[in-house]
């Protein structure tokens, strides 16, 4: 029997993807996005280049297809069979995986588990990821002879998206300085990009901003920073507008910043807003459970 929650979700899902073509991504913007936010506030930036310099980046990168491993097994095909083409889905590292140390989960935006990516794959993926997150998005779903459902994704993920990453406590600011030597070989290593969106520096007339990277351990419960991004500022504001709605503007802020993201993103309203949910519960799961925040010497010392 299909759980009542799970009934709303899928209910949820139908109507907010209903009309769109199957497998398109929509880029058309959504909402008011005449202009994007600075980290001041100010509107500044035409959203409309950020999102076409991001398609210009993404016919570029290399894209890993394939099928999701495991969807047989703990109950795990109700979710497959209603998963909708075009989709996005979540790639979740376990290094904490007792039986494979490259282990990549996949799972719906709110974080229902759906399998794993293949072994033949998942080295291949790591080794492209700029994170412990990365995200994917369905090509098709279909049934065998067997009347078993599997899926076909497909992933890019040498990518960051405009998307929370779940910590138990604020960020350190050692793990954040635009000044340091880590920053500056961030800087050297995307060229002078934004990392998210593709965007020059020397276009956006801005100084491009640190965003730390991490990797999760779930046995362990602690986050360890893997790398140092750089951004432009208003990926930044947006990822800030997204996590809170509280305060004078909050909810339109953060509506806003929704928008935003989903059309950088290529997402529908409800992978974002599932992503969202699940990033609370994760930050909230991290705080009671008291994870721990690790910070390599070779970041630390910078």
């Amino acid at each position: 029997m299909m759980s009542a929650l799970m009934s709303t979700r899928i209910a949820r899902q139908l109507v907010a993807r209903q009309g769109r073509l199957p497998g398109a991504v929509s880029t058309r913007p959504q909402g008011n996005l005449q202009l994007a936010f600075s980290s001041s506030g100010r509107r500044m930036m035409d959203a409309d280049a950020l999102i076409t310099t991001r398609r210009s980046v993404e016919r570029l990168a290399p894209t890993l297809r394939f099928r999701i491993a495991g969807v047989t097994f703990e109950q795990r095909q109700e979710r497959v069979a209603n998963l909708a083409r075009g989709q996005a889905l979540m790639l979740l590292h376990e290094p904490h995986n007792i039986y494979d140390k490259n282990a990549v989960a996949v799972r719906t935006m709110d974080g229902c588990d759906l399998g794993f990516v293949p072994r033949d794959i998942s080295a291949q993926l790591l080794s492209q990821a700029k994170q412990g997150i990365s995200f994917a998005r369905v090509l098709s779903t279909g049934q065998n002879t067997e009347e078993k459902w599997g899926t076909s994704i497909g992933t890019q993920p040498s990518l960051l998206s405009c998307a929370l990453q779940p910590m138990p406590f604020p960020v350190p600011e050692s793990a954040q300085d635009p000044g340091s030597r880590a920053m500056a070989k961030a800087l050297t290593e995307s060229q002078g990009t934004c990392e998210v969106t593709g965007m020059s520096q020397v276009v956006l007339t801005q100084a491009l901003r640190p965003l730390p990277c991490w990797r999760y351990d779930f046995s362990k419960r602690t986050v360890e920073m893997v790398r140092l991004a750089v951004v432009c500022p208003q990926v930044i504001t947006c990822m800030e507008r997204l996590r809170k709605i509280s305060g004078p503007n909050g909810e339109q802020e953060h509506n806003e910043a929704v928008d935003l993201a989903c059309n950088i993103n290529g997402w529908e309203r409800v992978d974002m807003e599932d992503h969202v949910s699940w990033f609370l519960d994760m930050e909230e799961r991290m705080f009671m459970e008291k994870w721990s925040v690790v910070i390599p010497d070779e970041i630390n010392k910078f």
